[in-house]
């Protein structure tokens, strides 16, 4: 019996089947790879959105500390413009949380007069610097003064001394206090190609500086408010964006301020075909407080999360 080898229709059929194999085993993998991308992207986002949102809780939780209660600038604000580039946060403290030097207190007994330092019974924290807001037992403005050669006011026994930092633009401007000023606003734009287009830098700005990006690929933030409106203790008013209208009262009244943000998760889709793959089909909707996404063109393709951020300010409780 003769050998008999493979005719061309066998072997056209075989390479077409071979082919096939290749095609499925190269969409498996960059199925595969894309996930691995994917992974890796949203674990070393993960990693980043954690540590801004944790200095971003910390702005939340300080706010208002070393605050006198008769300054006049309230010691948070919000803007809520048209879109999400006309979003502001506006908090003000003496303290910084990037900046240790204005971390601290200073508890004075003034009774016999004297100078600060002769008089300082107790301190807390690592702030270090001399120069501090005065407040009296009532937390009312006493003046601003430096801790190493200032003297007790007479007529007052108990004083608390604030540092802050000096060399930054003053954050109470219409005030007699001195305070720092961190706002929260969105960027103009930003230029990562991992980033939907459209999306923006969730930038955290102390005094007059541009702000540095504590989140990135940001579609849309709100900030909402819970208030103890006749002050018996109870959250009356949940989600509201009007504040009371004197620091007073917003310190007597604000209880938590709540901050949501719709951020994009992991990379775009594309199929081995070079089409897009449409991976959202969830809500962008939280608490009823709907998100602005008409800016970004493509918002389908990417994946998102909304995120909600609630800070219970200490710096008055």
């Amino acid at each position: 019996m003769k050998d008999r080898g493979f005719t061309i229709i066998e072997l056209i059929i075989a390479m077409f089947i071979v082919s096939v194999l290749l095609v499925l085993t190269a969409m498996s993998f960059d199925r595969i790879l894309f996930g691995v991308r994917s992974e890796t992207s949203s674990a070393e986002g993960g990693i980043e959105r954690l540590v801004g949102l944790q200095l971003l809780r910390l702005d939340l939780e300080h706010l208002g500390f070393g605050i006198a209660r008769d300054t006049a600038d309230p010691p948070v604000a919000w803007t809520e413009g048209a879109g999400p580039a006309n979003r502001l946060l506006t908090l003000r403290s003496t303290l910084n949380n990037s900046n240790p030097g204005t971390i601290g207190w200073f508890l004075y007994d003034c009774t016999a007069g004297g100078s600060y330092t002769a008089r300082q019974v107790a301190s807390g924290g690592t702030g270090l610097n001399n120069t501090i807001v005065v407040l009296d037992q009532n937390r009312a403005f006493v003046e601003n003064n430096n801790r190493a050669t200032g003297n007790c006011p007479a007529g007052i026994q108990v004083l608390t001394g604030y540092p802050y930092d000096g060399t930054v633009a003053n954050g109470c401007s219409t005030s007699a206090q001195w305070c720092n000023q961190t706002t929260y606003r969105l960027s103009v734009g930003q230029d990562l190609s991992t980033c939907a287009p459209g999306t923006r830098n969730l930038l955290r700005a102390v005094g007059a500086s541009a702000g540095n990006p504590v989140l990135n690929c940001v579609a849309d933030f709100k900030v909402r408010f819970d208030l103890d409106s006749d002050e018996n203790g109870t959250v009356e008013t949940n989600n509201t964006t009007a504040l009371p209208a004197t620091t007073a009262d917003i310190i007597d009244q604000v209880r938590n301020v709540d901050v949501y943000i719709l951020v994009q998760v992991g990379l775009r889709r594309i199929e081995a075909s070079g089409s897009d793959r449409a991976l959202f089909s969830g809500t962008t909707t939280l608490d009823g407080i709907a998100f602005d996404t008409a800016g970004i063109p493509d918002f389908n393709n990417y994946q998102w999360k909304t995120m909600k951020l609630s800070g219970k300010p200490m710096g008055w409780q």
